[in-house]
């Protein structure tokens, strides 16, 4: 009761299949932020499953993940909120290239005796080749009423006006589009 915890974890270029699997169950008053950082791996899956179980357990779970060539992620968060007032907030963030590959599963369920939760989840992805591909999966399971929960996909590539905008400042294209990514 009363923890807060932080959690950092990376992985970078991983060579082989990778397997990454956490549980955080959380109790009262308990707080969770778990960054993960994803860069560059052949095939990557991670799956976080963070368990609100009492009240006032909040979990933040953000995750960045960069890939070029033929990398492939496929990650996956889960929030069950099990007591009432309970906040979950989930956010995955992307960048891809080349052949590159995600697939971002969020699931964010409301038990029936979990009133008065809030439960939000966001996936943004910037393409930056037309061979790269994001598959965004927000769910939402809401068993209870008196509930906030919400869900938000942004996939996009680099805005050709945002290029010529830096551009007409004096960047060169491919400085542009660094800063832009």
């Amino acid at each position: 009761e009363g923890a807060h915890v932080q959690w950092f974890g990376q992985s970078v270029d991983a060579q082989d299949f990778t397997i990454v699997e956490r549980l955080a169950v959380l109790a009262r008053d308990a707080a969770l932020e778990q960054h993960s950082v994803l860069l560059a791996a052949n095939a990557l899956r991670e799956n976080i499953q963070v368990v609100l179980d009492a009240p006032g357990a909040t979990a933040r779970v953000n995750t960045l993940f960069a890939g070029n060539r033929d990398h492939q992620f496929d990650l996956g968060v889960t929030a069950e909120h099990r007591a009432p007032h309970t906040v979950s907030t989930l956010a995955a963030k992307g960048v891809l290239a080349g052949k590159a590959q995600a697939v971002v599963r969020g699931l964010v369920r409301i038990e029936r005796e979990a009133p008065a939760s809030d439960g939000y989840q966001r996936c943004d992805t910037l393409l930056l080749s037309p061979t790269s591909e994001v598959d965004p999966i927000p769910r939402l399971e809401i068993n209870t009423n008196d509930v906030r929960c919400t869900h938000g996909v942004t996939t996009g590539h680099v805005s050709p006006e945002h290029l010529f905008y830096l551009q007409s400042r004096g960047f060169s294209a491919d400085a542009a589009r660094q800063l832009l990514v």
